[in-house]
């Protein structure tokens, strides 16, 4: 009977090493993995910022896309909607050429927090973004750029 009981303890011993040693294992694994996903996570999001600051430096801030959307914000809402037209239409060779690298979101957004254009959807627009898009409300109280994901 004691060999029998011994051998069930050494048993049930055994399973719980064995156990211990594949969470053990596991928990390595996961590490070891969760520190290269958030290296990829942080290279991501470094190649965006680069790519949306060219974006901005190359489509957005030249003097007539700024110069139309000073005119807009100004502007009463039926002259809006013509200025609206002109900046996609001005800005349409060159969203075009973004689309290839998948970038997709060009928007124009008022001091106000109001959209102005996006490039994807022009048709919606008008909208306040202050409690949908952080970002966007941030930028406009501390005028710097903000990024993320």
């Amino acid at each position: 009977m004691f060999f029998i009981l011994a051998s069930v303890f050494l048993f049930l011993a055994l399973l719980l090493y064995i156990h211990e040693r594949h969470l053990k294992g596991k928990s390595a694994y996961i590490k070891e993995n969760l520190g290269i996903l958030s290296q990829q996570i942080d290279a991501t999001i470094e190649n965006l910022r680069n790519f949306s600051q060219y974006a901005h430096e190359q489509v957005v801030d030249r003097s007539e896309v700024t110069g139309l959307m000073e005119e807009a914000w100004h502007a009463l809402e039926a002259e809006r909607s013509v200025i609206r037209k002109r900046l996609y239409d001005l800005l349409q060779p060159e969203y075009e050429h973004l689309l290839r690298f998948k970038f997709r979101q060009l928007h124009f957004v008022f001091p106000d927090n109001r959209s102005f254009l996006r490039m994807h959807a022009p048709e919606d627009f008008g909208d306040d973004l202050s409690q949908t898009r952080a970002t966007i409300r941030v930028v406009n109280e501390t005028h710097k750029p903000v990024s993320g994901f």
